[in-house]
């Protein structure tokens, strides 16, 4: 399937089919009124809840200095390694969640391998998952603040 490239915030944006799929380049465009962007982070192929759903004021794309700033959890599971929203990486990963840290649970557009796939969610209890498929949704800023629409800006399969 491949892996995305360091600082290929964009790829095959005219195709949200393809297998390695990126907006990430237009991700300001989806801030909303009140400042913060509106995440969903889905392993697809994981069974149960396989998600973390989230709000966050930082780009992690242009805030390259890592960590994350404004995190307000919506409906989130996977708290461990610590989890606080997605931070800048382009190192392993185009982005990940293992905030303020050398780790890269949580990863966005990997651009390695591990174990075999994408080190994914992590339980607060320390279980970690290495999925083969996660899929990152913005809340299109539609102007209608009960919108349901979503945007896919990141899925990538291993």
């Amino acid at each position: 399937m491949g892996y995305f490239e360091k600082g290929q915030f964009s790829r095959n944006p005219s195709d949200p089919t393809a297998k390695l799929y990126s907006i990430l380049d237009r991700l300001e465009s989806f801030r909303s009124a009140d400042g913060l962007f509106e995440f969903k982070l889905q392993w697809p192929l994981k069974s149960g809840k396989n998600y973390n759903h989230w709000k966050q004021q930082s780009n992690p794309v242009t805030k390259t200095t890592g960590g994350v700033d404004g995190y307000k959890g919506v409906d989130v599971s996977f708290t461990g390694s610590s989890w606080g929203g997605l931070e800048y990486n382009n190192n392993r990963a185009l982005l990940d969640g293992a905030v303020d840290t050398s780790a890269w649970w949580f990863a966005v557009g990997a651009i390695s391998s591990y174990q075999g796939g994408i080190p994914s969610g992590v339980t607060a209890g320390g279980q970690r998952s290495v999925e083969k498929v996660v899929e990152l949704y913005v809340r299109q800023n539609s102007g209608e603040s009960n919108s349901d629409e979503n945007q896919i800006v990141v899925p990538s399969a291993y």
